[in-house]
C-alpha cells in the first residue's frame, strides 16, 4: 500500500495477534504498537513497539485498534478506544454476552466510527464459490457440520486453562465456531430464527458447552441445520446445499465442492489455498481498502455482528428478560 502509514494498535498479541501483525508489516504500509498487560507474555516482534501503560499506547495516536485480546475483553477495550476516536478491528465473536453493546454501537455511530468484526471464512475459496453459485440455485435447504478435538486446537497450550473451556470468559462451541453461523447467514440472508439444542456430554475438562444442534430459518426462506463439536477425534468441515434438483457437497477441509444429483457426480472443482494466511491476507486487503476509502457499506460492522450475537445468545440464554435492539 502506498498510502501514509497507519498506526495501528494491537489489544492482544496471542497466535491470532500475531498472524494479522505478521501479515499487517509484510503486506501494508503500517506501523505497530501494542498494549500488553504483563512482561515477557509472549515474545514480541521487534516491528511492534510495546506500551504496558495504557494512557501511553493511546498517546500514539493510532487510527485503528486491533483487538485480538480474549473474547471476553473485546466490548470493554473497544469502548475505550471509540471513545479515543480509534476505529476499530475487532476478532470473532464480537463478545460473550451482550453487556455494553448498546453503549459500544452508541459511540460507534456518534463517533462515526469505523468498524470490522473479523469472521475470516467469509474469505475462504469454497465459501466465495458457494455464494456465486446460489445466486443461479433455489437452495431451500443446507446441512452444516464443524467436528473438531478442542485438545488439538492449540497443541502447546493446555485446553482446560485457555478461556475456550470457559463460557464466561466467550468459550465453548457457539462462540468458538462462529464461523459456521455467520457464513450460513453470509450466504442464505439475515437469521430470523434459531431454534436446537446444546449441551456438555464429552468426558473434557470444560466449563462450556461442548456440542451444539441448531436449527436455522433466513428471511431467504432457506432453512439449516447447524452441527457443531469440539469432542471429536474425526475432523470434518463440511455443508451440503439440498436445491430442487440436485445436491452441492461442500468440503472445507479438502477445499472442494462436489455437485451431485439422483446419486451421480456431475462435477467436482478443488480450489487452491496453499497457506491458510491467504484467506486471513484477503480479509485484510479487503478492510484496508475499505477504511482508507471510508466505504459505508463495508460487511460485518459491529451493528452487524452485533444483530448475530444477539441471536445466538437470546437462544443459549433462554433467560435473557430484556430484548437488545440493535439498528442498522
Amino acid at each position: 500500500m502506498k498510502n501514509e502509514k497507519i498506526k495501528i494498535l494491537f489489544f492482544g498479541l496471542g497466535s491470532i495477534g500475531l498472524r494479522h501483525a505478521n501479515l499487517l508489516v509484510n503486506h501494508f504500509n503500517a506501523e505497530l504498537f501494542a498494549y500488553r498487560t504483563r512482561k515477557n507474555a509472549s515474545e514480541t516482534p521487534e516491528y511492534v513497539t510495546e506500551f504496558y501503560d495504557i494512557e501511553k499506547a493511546f498517546s500514539v495516536k493510532p487510527d485503528i485498534a486491533f483487538i485480538t485480546n480474549p473474547t471476553f475483553l473485546h466490548v470493554k477495550t473497544a469502548i475505550e478506544c471509540a471513545k479515543r476516536n480509534i476505529h476499530l478491528f475487532i476478532e470473532k465473536p464480537l463478545s460473550h454476552n451482550l453487556e455494553d453493546l448498546i453503549l459500544l454501537n452508541q459511540l460507534v455511530h456518534k463517533k462515526n466510527i469505523y468498524s470490522y468484526v473479523a469472521f475470516c471464512m467469509r474469505f475462504h475459496p469454497v465459501i466465495k464459490k458457494l455464494k456465486e453459485i446460489i445466486k443461479n440455485e433455489k437452495v431451500f435447504y443446507a446441512r452444516t457440520v464443524n467436528s473438531s478435538f478442542l485438545p488439538k486446537w492449540r497443541p502447546t497450550q493446555d485446553y482446560r486453562k485457555h478461556f475456550s473451556a470457559y463460557s464466561d470468559r466467550g468459550g465453548g462451541v457457539l462462540l468458538e465456531m462462529m464461523h459456521e453461523i455467520d457464513y450460513n447467514q453470509y450466504l442464505f440472508g439475515e437469521m430470523k430464527k434459531i431454534t436446537g439444542k446444546y449441551g456438555t456430554i464429552s468426558n473434557l475438562m470444560i466449563n462450556c458447552e461442548d456440542y451444539v444442534e441448531l436449527d436455522c430459518e433466513f428471511n431467504s426462506k432457506v432453512k439449516s441445520h447447524i452441527s457443531l463439536d469440539l469432542f471429536s477425534r474425526l475432523r470434518e468441515r463440511y455443508l451440503i446445499l439440498y436445491d430442487e434438483d440436485k445436491v452441492i457437497k461442500a468440503d472445507l477441509l479438502n477445499n472442494s465442492i462436489f455437485t451431485y444429483q439422483d446419486n451421480h457426480l456431475l462435477n467436482e472443482e478443488k480450489f487452491h489455498l496453499g497457506d491458510i494466511n491467504d484467506m486471513y491476507l484477503e480479509q485484510l486487503k479487503y478492510f484496508v481498502s475499505n477504511y482508507i476509502r471510508k466505504n459505508p457499506k463495508i460487511m460485518n460492522t459491529i451493528s452487524d455482528a452485533s444483530r448475530l450475537l444477539e441471536s445466538v445468545l437470546e437462544f443459549r440464554d433462554k433467560t435473557t428478560k430484556k430484548k437488545m435492539v440493535i439498528k442498522k
